[in-house]
Formats: structure tokens, sequence, C-alpha cells
């Protein structure tokens, strides 16, 4: 199981004190507690995180709250199905290098087109449930890397082609992972992308896109759709600091970089999700009472949270620092 792929579970922690759904309203933010239930099933991993805890009403928000109570729920009955059929659900107490404490999970790989469907339930709070499907394998064509300067800045420019179908809506992300070594120790980070060059990842659509360039995408996980491609093949263009490629990290001293292209596609549940998360940071007039702040996209029917699938490929690119090199495929 990959770390990378269950970073978006960081968000639980925060999300579970006031989480709000599409349509929320004060009435809905002062309610009784209510269940929140986050899973990202896919392809890669052979261990799926279920995250159940319980919301906390906004007027209890001025309580003493425990660190326990920032936790799942123990003792929850849930059912896990792909294509009808029932799946062992497992929990474990402890915190592990993959897990949050209390989290339940289940083993085995998915496959695309699985159709996955979580019911859960727990003493004194509303059953929820949700499903979501493994959408298709995302296609690289190629990757290119070329040299630009941009405001008195050198970037890399990694040029890349994906495949996509003009008769499907289809949603995408993609992250950039920079691995470096210094003998035996090997450091990966994501890149931060300047995305001045990138229409589909233009946030667009607000006011507050007029008066402010802010354009944070959370976790360096740079979502987008199809709406602005013409074709069956797109090529992004992704711009990164040559600073920070090969000397932001100064333990680093060698001269070549890997840089890992994933390449995700993802289902429009995750999308909006991840958007409205987006929104949240970038929406800036909203911190000053102009304008309302956008919620936090739900679709757990009876609660909380999200359910939503994805699939990843990956293409490995070798450069050097003022040189550029053949890219493979992994």
């Amino acid at each position: 199981m990959k770390r990378n792929h269950i970073q978006i579970l960081a968000l639980i922690v925060t999300l579970i004190c006031c989480a709000c759904s599409n349509d929320v309203g004060l009435d809905e933010l002062r309610s009784d507690p209510k269940l929140v239930l986050y899973c990202f099933p896919n392809v890669d991993n052979d261990t799926t995180i279920i995250s159940l805890t319980a919301s906390r009403p906004m007027y209890q928000n001025n309580l003493m709250v425990s660190a326990n109570d920032m936790y799942g729920v123990r003792d929850a009955h849930i059912t896990y199905t792909v294509n009808g059929e029932k799946h062992t659900v497992f929990f474990t107490e402890e915190k592990t290098d993959l897990m949050p404490p209390r989290s339940y999970y289940v083993t085995g790989h998915h496959q695309v087109g699985d159709h996955i469907r979580i019911e859960a339930s727990v003493d004194g709070l509303p059953s929820v449930q949700a499903e979501t499907v493994i959408p298709d394998m995302p296609f690289i064509d190629e990757v290119k890397d070329v040299m630009i300067h941009r405001d008195n800045q050198k970037f890399r420019q990694f040029q890349v082609t994906i495949a996509d179908n003009p008769d499907t809506n289809d949603f995408y992300a993609v992250r950039l992972e920079m691995e470096s070594s210094n003998n035996s120790i090997v450091t990966v980070t994501n890149a931060t992308i300047n995305t001045d060059d990138e229409p589909a990842l233009k946030a667009g659509g607000s006011i507050d896109d007029l008066l402010d360039d802010e354009n944070t995408f959370y976790g360096q996980f740079y979502i987008f759709n199809d709406d602005t491609f013409n074709d069956n093949r797109y090529t992004l263009h992704l711009n990164v600091n040559e600073y920070d490629i090969f000397h932001a990290n100064t333990d680093m001293d060698d001269t070549t970089r890997k840089v890992h292209v994933k390449l995700y596609k993802i289902t429009p549940e995750y999308f909006r999700f991840i958007k409205s998360i987006n929104d949240q940071t970038n929406y800036e007039l909203g911190e000053y009472g102009l304008a309302p702040t956008s919620p936090t996209f739900n679709h757990v029917d009876g609660g909380l949270g999200v359910i939503g699938g994805f699939n990843m490929t990956e293409h490995v690119v070798t450069i050097t620092q003022n040189n550029f090199s053949v890219s493979n495929d992994k």
C-alpha cells in the first residue's frame, strides 16, 4: 500500500469538527452529531482504509474536546460490498504508518469498473451509505521537458500528453514527485506546479479570480477535467521552478532527479470534494464577509463525507541539471 495514495485522509481530523455538505445551512451545522465516512478505493492498493468518525455540531464548538474524540468510532457495523459481494471489514485500534488510530479497512485488490458500496451504523447515530465505481486507467502518451524563463526565474516545463475520450466527461488529477538521493538516503517530495501556462489547471469561475491570482491545490494534487480539451489528446504544461528541483533540499548534492509523473483518473465525487477544499483555500473574499465561503462537498446519504474511486498511471523521467535525458515508463 502506497502512502501517497492515502494522503487525503489527513483532512479528516479537520473536517469532522464542522463538516458540511453542498446544501448546508446553519440549522444543519447546529444539528445532532452524524457519522462521517471517507473512503478512496483504487486499483493499486491491496488495503483500503475506511475512516468512520462522528461530527461535532457547531453548538458544541465551545466545549472542551479530548483528543480521542477526533479519532474513529469503535464498534461500528460496516458492510463493504464489491459488485454485490461482501468483503470482510477489519479494525485497528492503534495508529500505524499507513492508518490513523481506530481505522476500519478491507484487504484485496480492486479492478476497473468495480462497483463499491459501503453501509455503516453505530449505536446512537443514524446509519449512512454511499457508493462509487473504480474508473478506467488513465493513459500518458509521452512526457517532454523544456527550459523556460518567467519573471526572471528559470522553470522546467513538463509537457505531459494524455489520452482522453472526447465522448465522456472525465475527471483527472496530476502530481509530480521529485526523487533525489544522497548516498543511500532517498527523498521523495511533491513538487509545487506553477499553473500560469496550463489552462486546464486554472481555478476559474469566481469573482475572486479577477482580484487575486491565488490558485492553491491541496497536497499538490492538481485536479482538472476535460472541459478545455478539443481532441482525444491533450498536452499539459506543468512548470516547476528549477531551483526547487535541484537546490531547495541542500542535503541532496547530486545533480540528477527522477521525476514521477502520476496521472490519476478520479470519480466526479472525488473531483468535487477536492475542488471544494481548493475553493475554500482560494476564495479569499469569503474570509472578509464579501461572499459566502464554499462548503465542503458531501455525498454520503444519512451523514457526511465522500467515497471516491480513482485509478493511477505513472511515467518516470530522469533529468539532469542543465541537461535533458530520455524518459522511461514504469
